[in-house]
């Protein structure tokens, strides 16, 4: 589909920064769209990343706009090009549309315009429940699906609502001992703390590095790939005052930080970093999320976003706020098989990884 053809009740009307002015439209006329879902955080990603914004924008038959925000790569042909909705670290969007209304036919003919791409792969997830059932009736049955688990705590009916109602009494009596402990929270919208928080997390890859058995040199190498300070630094930039960095303190060192980001009602848990020995058992992460989601009820957020759980227990902690757990699906719309390609290279390194040298060597 090119701009300008009609298909099936559907226009493609619009691509890369010429869909700018129709996904704003779109986000004005949807309450539950997150920092994530909006244009600011494509150009978050394609300034760090070296990326260009390929958003889709088609026009129904009805009036209705629905927008498929994409990025891809600059540099590489088209044969060998990912596009997607969001790449690795940086969360997810999919397809958005006026009202948040999207219909079965507006899926299939994306789909068809998907499938028409002639790069590597597309990835399109779907993070909203309300469109979940109709994207996998009409995904055809050979796409790639990569199932998603995120957290969500439900912010209606105030602070102290969620403080009685939704907190478990654990999440209470750390947040208690923390503050016994004479633990506070330090909060700032300018990017001053940014570095204190990036300390934070360069400790937290060695401790990941440790806890997954993967060398530390190979660990920080690809986190200062995929987390650079400048990311940090971009998004607290662009952002402003919708970027809020929180940084735990005790006897005058950092102990625990994370980045909130927030739009309209709802707040976005982004980033967390601990020293974990210093903060282990002081309840300094749950003071963070404690003030956190405090300052997000004060400010008429409905939604504490707490994003995709990447393990077991990172899922636990979440749930102990009374985040309820959603599970859904990103489809790969690939021309070459690239998904299990990558899987088998990736069991194939960690197993190398893990061996010992006397192994390796035979």
């Amino acid at each position: 589909m090119v701009a300008g053809e009609l298909t099936g009740n559907i226009q493609l009307v619009a691509i890369g920064a010429e869909s700018r002015e129709k996904w704003e439209a779109v986000v004005r006329t949807d309450a539950n769209i997150n920092m994530l879902q909006t244009p600011i955080w494509s150009d978050c990603i394609c300034r760090s990343e070296g990326l260009e914004d390929v958003t889709r924008s088609y026009e129904s038959s009805d009036g209705r706009l629905i927008v498929l925000p994409l990025v891809r790569g600059r540099r590489l042909p088209r044969q060998l090009q990912t596009q997607s909705s969001w790449p690795g670290p940086w969360g997810f969007c999919g397809l958005l549309a006026s009202e948040g209304r999207i219909t079965s036919n507006d899926v299939i003919q994306i789909i068809k315009d998907l499938q028409a791409f002639n790069g590597l792969r597309t990835s399109v997830p779907v993070p909203r429940m309300a469109d979940a059932q109709l994207w996998e009736a009409l995904v055809p049955s050979g796409v790639i699906r990569e199932s998603r688990t995120t957290h969500v705590l439900d912010l209606s009916g105030g602070f102290d609502n969620v403080w009685r109602k939704r907190f478990a009494g654990a999440v209470r009596t750390a947040t208690r001992k923390a503050e016994r402990l004479g633990i506070t929270v330090e909060s700032d919208t300018t990017g001053r703390l940014l570095p204190v928080f990036d300390a934070l997390y360069r400790m937290s890859v060695d401790r990941w590095a440790k806890d997954r058995r993967r060398p530390l040199v190979i660990a920080r190498l690809l986190a200062s790939r995929r987390e650079p300070f400048r990311k940090f630094q971009i998004v607290a930039d662009l952002l402003g005052e919708s970027c809020e960095v929180h940084i735990a303190w005790l006897g005058g060192k950092p102990l625990a930080g994370t980045i909130v980001l927030t739009h309209g009602v709802v707040a976005t848990y982004w980033r967390g970093a601990m020293d974990i020995e210093r903060a282990a058992g002081t309840g300094a992460n749950e003071l963070l999320h404690r003030v956190a989601i405090e300052t997000a009820c004060q400010r008429g957020c409905l939604q504490y976003d707490m994003q995709r759980s990447a393990s077991q227990n990172l899922g636990r902690f979440k749930s102990k706020f009374g985040a309820q757990s959603t599970t859904f699906l990103e489809y790969r719309f690939e021309n070459i098989p690239v998904t299990v390609l990558d899987r088998r290279a990736r069991v194939f390194a960690k197993r190398m990884l893990r061996m010992p040298k006397a192994e390796i060597s035979r």
